[in-house]
């Protein structure tokens, strides 16, 4: 909470949108090597990762990217 400056009643959901963007992170890597570029104005938002420990209980969660043209 501190490296973020998150408030104590808003870390749940801090919690749950640093996660999901840091997995869509790792997919979005992952498929640029294997498929090619699958979005190119999606960026990972924060400064920092989270701890590994948050990294748990994910696979309920959908990702999507927006298909478009490279940036000029």
């Amino acid at each position: 909470m501190k490296k973020f400056g998150v408030k104590k009643e808003d870390y749940l959901y801090f919690l749950k949108s640093i996660k999901f963007q840091y997995i869509k992170g790792l997919i979005w890597n992952f498929k640029y090597y294997y498929q090619g570029c699958v979005s190119w104005s999606w960026y990972y938002p924060y400064f920092y990762a989270p701890f590994v420990s948050d990294l748990e209980s994910f696979s309920d969660l959908i990702f999507d990217f927006e298909k478009d043209e490279p940036v000029d």
